[in-house]
């Protein structure tokens, strides 16, 4: 009984849980994956198992990681694409920001995905 990974299984070993399954496992199962042109801004889409857990500076990482800009995005386009999912309470506002500034390219495969 159960699936082949330890953690699916319930304490007694008999049958499958699938509710045991690491918050961990679950949020990088569910995270989408881009297109391997596009893999080097996976870590914006990313965000952890808990939102308690998010850390205080990773709204840093977007203006600490300029050089990671693809050069078809504005800095200030890809300031807002890194920082739309860095906190989940403001993405709405975030998304909005971003739509008043025009500053993601819309037509672009990662934004779509974003």
């Amino acid at each position: 009984f159960g699936g082949a990974i330890k953690f699916d299984h319930s304490p007694s070993r008999s049958e499958f849980n699938p509710f045991i399954v690491p918050e961990q496992n679950t949020s990088s199962y569910f995270t989408e994956r881009f297109p391997s042109n596009i893999k080097s801004l996976q870590w914006c889409l990313h965000l952890g198992a808990k939102v308690d857990n998010i850390h205080p500076k990773r709204g840093n990482k977007p203006y600490a990681s300029q050089n990671l800009k693809p050069n078809w995005m504005s800095k200030e386009g890809f300031i807002d694409f890194a920082s739309m999912r860095l906190f989940p309470h403001i993405a709405l506002r975030k998304l909005c920001v971003a739509l008043k500034h025009r500053s993601l390219p819309l037509q672009h495969e990662a934004v779509h995905i974003l």
